[in-house]
């Protein structure tokens, strides 16, 4: 098939093979008995929910404690349904809490129940929050309502579609939307907008199409759906008007230099270029790094200097019997990552409770 069809779609080829599996009644095994030993997870997202999988299978117990009002994390918040179908994740929720699998949503720790509750009533928490702290541009007037973080953007439009209450409404209906960056985040981003009825989808990138660190495939797909791109810009300035809100943002065109420490040619601003671009809505998607929880210091959990949680070859963190893994461990990295970190976190958490 190689042989001038093209890379074989092993993604969907594995997606089709157990969508039919689930139609003829496949369920996953759990053990049936319980070692008597309960193990607490922060976080209902990729990392948590794998945890929970291969902890039950073990006979262990799980409950879960997540501050939304639906479990997920970024799989139910962050990707938008048309290309991840939440049935997907309502169907595996279900399969754990039929193994068992206690759910805590709307339940915040540190706000709603304490950590030391936690560490007091299971026998190991495993810590598994995600890395949604959008980076932020440091341009003036990026507070402003009609400016949006890529992560609080897409989950306030998820929350509106679930008819869930969200902090404000967005109406993209006939504006001219602006999203900077060039990832897998700002097309999920340039792809909702154009589904929320933006008058015009914008995306600009300090980079060319062949530097996007985002995959091919979603760039080929917001074109085809309409958007436009511009490349070889930087962000300057956020124009205002006397009221405080944006009108638009000043960018600069870029050339690339020559290559740093990585071998990636460094992005060098061309003097005298800059110009004004309008918008009525701007979007920042320009990564994202781990929250601040006051609940690890306080208990001895160290980070490291991008604050991610610092663990062992176990995935044990600095305080005995406390676990973590997934992008508050990595940084923001692939929901599959975050799937191997949760499965190899439950085997060490696992053969400790054995032991």
């Amino acid at each position: 098939l190689n042989d001038g069809y093209g890379a074989i779609t092993i993604g969907s080829v594995e997606t089709h093979i157990s969508e039919e599996g689930f139609k003829k009644g496949l369920k996953p095994k759990f053990s049936q008995n319980k070692i008597g030993k309960k193990v607490a997870i922060i976080g209902a997202g990729p990392a948590g929910l794998s945890a929970a999988t291969f902890l039950l299978r073990e006979g262990i117990d799980v409950e879960i404690f997540d501050k939304q009002a639906r479990a997920g994390g970024l799989l139910t918040y962050g990707i938008p349904g048309f290309k991840l179908d939440k049935h997907i994740i309502t169907r595996r929720v279900k399969l754990l809490e039929e193994a068992g699998a206690v759910f805590h949503q709307n339940t915040e720790v540190g706000k709603d129940i304490t950590f030391d509750e936690l560490t007091n009533s299971f026998d190991a928490v495993f810590i598994g929050v995600g890395a949604t702290r959008g980076r932020r541009s440091g341009l003036n007037g990026e507070e402003s309502d009609n400016v949006y973080q890529a992560m609080d953007f897409l989950t306030t439009i998820q929350k509106m579609l679930f008819n869930e209450p969200t902090e404000r409404i967005i109406d993209l209906k006939d504006k001219n939307v602006v999203v900077i960056g060039g990832g897998d985040t700002a097309m999920d981003c340039v792809r909702s907008s154009i589904r929320e009825k933006a008058k015009s989808v914008k995306c600009l990138y300090r980079r060319d199409a062949h530097n996007m660190p985002g995959s091919r495939k979603e760039y080929v797909n917001a074109k085809e759906e309409g958007a436009e791109f511009e490349f070889y810009v930087s962000p300057k300035a956020l124009i205002t008007n006397d009221k405080g809100e944006v009108l638009g943002i000043e960018m600069a065109k870029t050339k690339l230099g020559e290559p740093d420490s990585s071998g990636r040619k460094r992005v060098e601003e061309i003097a005298g270029s800059a110009y004004a671009e309008e918008a009525d809505v701007v979007i920042f998607a320009l990564g994202f790094d781990p929250m601040e929880y006051p609940f690890l210091a306080s208990n001895g959990i160290e980070t490291d200097k991008w604050g991610g949680i610092i663990v062992d070859e176990n995935y044990e963190t600095t305080t005995p019997g406390i676990y973590a893994g997934g992008d508050c461990h990595r940084g923001a990295d692939l929901v599959v990552t975050a799937v191997y970190d949760g499965r190899e976190a439950a085997k060490a958490i696992t053969g400790k409770l054995l032991a």
